[in-house]
């Protein structure tokens, strides 16, 4: 996938956090985003999301306006929050992944993945009890499950 920012800005209200950011990304390449806490990185996160729409600019997937854009599949995000997450009845690690899976059947994906992430002895624990670390794979699992550009 590529991807194309052109001259995006982004405000909360009269505060601009993002001001004329350019660049491009070509399928496989990085990109690191570093900053102090309220420069913007989880914004720019928002925008390529298509969470906040942008101010000015324009946003492109593989040559596509984010407006018009509707494979959101292709994409895997980890959220750096997930504490609030409690499902109030048991689900197992295998369970929650399955949930998210497009290809339900493919139980040995799921499998394959924990185990690169080395997890693969909490399958069958409920989500709820895990610990910080546990859960972050779990959501990174997630993410790469439905083969992301």
């Amino acid at each position: 996938m590529h991807i194309d920012i052109h001259n995006l800005s982004f405000a909360y209200g009269h505060k601009t956090v993002i001001q004329n950011l350019s660049l491009s990304l070509a399928s496989g390449d990085y990109l690191v985003v570093n900053g102090k806490n309220g420069s913007g990185k989880t914004t720019l996160i928002k925008c390529l999301l298509g969470i906040n729409p942008v101010s000015s600019g324009m946003i492109f997937f593989d040559h596509q306006d984010i407006n018009n854009f509707n494979d959101w599949t292709k994409f895997g995000y980890v959220s750096q929050r997930f504490e609030s997450l409690n499902y109030g009845y048991p689900i197992t690690v295998d369970e929650f992944l399955y949930i998210y899976s497009l290809k339900r059947k493919n139980q040995n994906k799921r499998l394959k993945l924990l185990d690169k992430l080395g997890i693969l002895e909490i399958v069958n624990e409920n989500i709820n009890n895990l610990s910080g670390g546990q859960l972050q794979r779990v959501f990174i699992a997630k993410a790469m499950l439905n083969d992301p550009s």
